[in-house]
């Protein structure tokens, strides 16, 4: 439990100097997008948190689920200003410094581990998907590919989902439907609706990664960076979502 703790203080701390960043450099709409997904964070923390003698897997799960949360949207709120050149250097350093924050958490590795627990058709994309961002790293020609492969992985994740929400074969399953059927009634009611909105969250993602993998708009390594950022915490969020520590 102790690893969990320091990785969501970490979090924490960079949602701390990052929010302080935005307050500065983001235009207001970026704050009314902010703003629900930091009180539902909040909100998750407050109600998971009991007594210190009360601590346990499923605590710790959902706080690790709701700081992810919030700083996955305050990442993506980040890289909008990136356009606005008087910014641009402070959020650059603000990104780099999450990315490496989650390289020092070993996110990669944690993601890897807990799709090829229970979605392995994922897990096997996954593969996949890390090896042409890779190669995206240090050739550009092949960012559309990375990108492409990068929304297949996204792809295959939903079909998984809603594959073990379903009850029969016929149903029509929607998101938030999976999340009602999949989150273990032990969570918080928070939970329920932080994995919701991450509905949203993967529809923006989804939309950048169609952008590029169609040559819409020419991709970098600096951008498929970024993508592959948030689609690690997007996978994060959902696996420890609804993962039941009490099985």
């Amino acid at each position: 439990m102790v690893p969990d703790v320091q990785r969501a203080f970490e979090d924490a701390e960079w949602q701390y100097e990052a929010v302080t960043y935005l307050g500065l450099a983001a235009p207001e709409k970026v704050g009314e997008i902010l703003d629900p997904s930091l009180e539902l964070s909040y909100q998750q923390l407050r109600k998971s948190l009991p007594l210190p003698p009360e601590y346990g897997a499923q605590i710790f799960s959902a706080v690790v689920t709701g700081v992810t949360s919030s700083t996955s949207s305050v990442y993506a709120a980040i890289h909008t200003t990136l356009d606005l050149p008087q910014y641009r250097p402070a959020a650059e350093k603000h990104l780099a410094a999450y990315q490496s924050l989650q390289h020092r958490h070993e996110r990669e590795a944690r993601v890897r581990e807990m799709l090829a627990e229970r979605f392995p058709t994922s897990a096997a994309q996954y593969g996949v998907a890390e090896a042409a961002y890779m190669v995206c790293r240090s050739q550009k020609s092949q960012c559309a590919a990375a990108a492409s492969e990068l929304r297949n992985l996204l792809d295959r994740f939903k079909g998984e989902l809603f594959e073990q929400a379903c009850r029969h074969l016929s149903e029509n399953m929607t998101w938030v439907r999976m999340v009602e059927r999949l989150v273990p009634p032990s969570k918080p009611t928070t939970q329920r609706d932080i994995l919701s909105q991450q509905e949203s969250q993967r529809g923006q993602l989804y939309g950048r990664l169609t952008d590029y993998a169609k040559r819409r708009l020419e991709p970098g390594s600096d951008e498929l960076g970024h993508l592959w950022a948030e689609s690690l915490d997007h996978l994060y969020i959902m696996c420890v979502g609804v993962r039941d520590e009490s099985a």
